[in-house]
């Protein structure tokens, strides 16, 4: 299999329902602002290649759901990502004050996995 990249980096965005976690990939990978908002029921993706330093770096980038029903399996993709984006709604307190939650959850999964953070 031929891969027309370099290097593949998994990245997951983590926050509670609603704080434009499925909005930032869209600007981010297809230049486009959703209108409308529906709800990510489970886990989505998105991929975009970038050129870094003269390689082709390919980006999947993960969308979470924000709901608490969804925290375990959620949790599944902590373990195989490179890097964790925390986000919340500047104009909702409540989505900044669980970002602790969030970090707690992605600690506790590093911990066992790994048994460091």
């Amino acid at each position: 299999m031929d891969r027309n990249y370099d290097c593949l980096v998994k990245v997951l965005l983590c926050g509670d329902s609603g704080v434009g976690k499925t909005c930032l990939i869209s600007q981010f990978t297809d230049g486009q602002v959703r209108k409308s908002h529906i709800t990510t029921i489970g886990i989505d993706f998105k991929l975009k290649t970038l050129n870094v330093d003269g390689k082709r770096l390919r980006m999947q980038i993960w969308d979470t759901a924000g709901q608490e029903r969804f925290e375990t399996l959620t949790a599944q993709y902590y373990r195989r990502a490179q890097g964790i984006m925390l986000v919340y709604d500047v104009t909702k307190e409540r989505t900044f004050t669980n970002v602790s939650k969030w970090l707690r959850n992605i600690e506790e999964v590093s911990i066992a996995t790994t048994g460091y953070v």
